[in-house]
């Protein structure tokens, strides 16, 4: 998750590597859960990278591809309509990619 703090700066990297193991340790929410929260939290933010990745650990741990979509939908009263469909867009075609689904030539 922080490879890029890692390469800049490898004790900041792992203080956020520990943090967020000290979340995932001391939390009760299912793990697809907790990544389809944090799906929601990058739509909100418009991050590319962080909606492809947590769309993504989702699906691995058992998110089907219409509960990421859902979740990103449920985004559009906070995010709005243009967040939701770029986040739409790029959660959905990570999960496609994970399925080995192709669309055009």
């Amino acid at each position: 998750m922080s490879e890029m703090l890692m390469r800049v700066n490898p004790r900041v990297g792992a203080a956020f590597d520990s943090m967020c193991k000290s979340i995932e340790d001391t939390g009760t929410l299912e793990p697809k859960v907790r990544e389809l929260i944090r799906l929601a939290c990058v739509v909100t933010d418009r991050s590319t990278y962080g909606i492809r990745l947590h769309a993504l650990k989702a699906y691995e741990l058992g998110a089907t591809a219409d509960e990421v979509a859902e979740t990103v939908m449920n985004c559009l009263p906070v995010a709005g309509v243009e967040a939701v469909s770029s986040g739409l867009a790029a959660a959905l075609s990570a999960v496609e990619a994970k399925r080995g689904v192709h669309h055009g030539s």
